[in-house]
């Protein structure tokens, strides 16, 4: 039975980092490289963690906002690739979603290691509020996925007691979704390039890649 709800996904594309706010929590930073990226520009996470402190490295895509409920799977990308000291489980990377001040981060998984060249790696995970932490901000403890607060998308790469510097190098980030939305004139709103809205079965695939 038709209940009157159709199905859109969202892709979120970016692989030059030019509109993006880049910062670091302990001793970690995400640091923008113009060259020897996949191609063009690279993110550099760097981390220095004792045997008991965490180090994030956390960059946020300031071109896309938007208002659309999300909920359900999403599935994200990245292009990696090894720097110096990596080891072991490289780095974990986590979701990180923006609502006004507040920072939010679910963790979906680790790099491992090695990368020699850059490598596409997908981590997958859901829109549901109680795996979201806040990282950032003295608001609500967790995010609010109902479409009634703006929301924009990064990522975050960390390491936690492994007493080493490491890094890692990334590029091509890409976030795709699913969400029911009844009411077409709230799909999105954006103040950039590297956004794109599909609708299934209606429209001919297209998304727009920044590069």
């Amino acid at each position: 039975m038709d209940d009157g709800v159709e199905v859109y996904a969202a892709s979120v594309t970016d692989g030059n980092f030019s509109n993006w706010a880049l910062s670091g929590i302990g001793v970690g930073s995400m640091t923008l490289e113009a060259i020897n990226g996949n191609p063009g520009a690279r993110l550099n996470v760097s981390t220095f963690t004792t045997l008991s402190s965490f180090a994030y490295g956390t960059g946020i895509d300031l071109d896309v906002t938007t208002s659309q409920a999300l909920s359900g799977i999403f599935s994200l990308s990245l292009d990696v690739e090894s720097g110096a000291g990596d080891f072991g489980a490289g780095q974990a990377i986590a979701l990180l979603v923006q609502q006004g001040s507040n920072i939010y981060g679910e963790f979906l998984g680790n790099t491992g290691f090695p990368q020699a060249s850059f490598s596409t790696l997908t981590f997958g995970g859901t829109f549901t509020s109680s795996l979201f932490t806040r990282w950032v901000g003295s608001g609500p403890a967790l995010p609010d996925f109902t479409g009634a607060t703006a929301t924009m998308f990064g990522f975050s790469a960390y390491n936690a007691d492994n007493n080493r510097s490491l890094t890692k190098y990334y590029d091509n980030f890409n976030l795709t979704y699913t969400s029911a939305t009844p009411e077409p004139s709230t799909w999105l709103l954006f103040g950039g390039t590297g956004l794109a809205m599909l609708l299934f079965l209606q429209l001919p695939p297209f998304h727009r890649t920044r590069k």
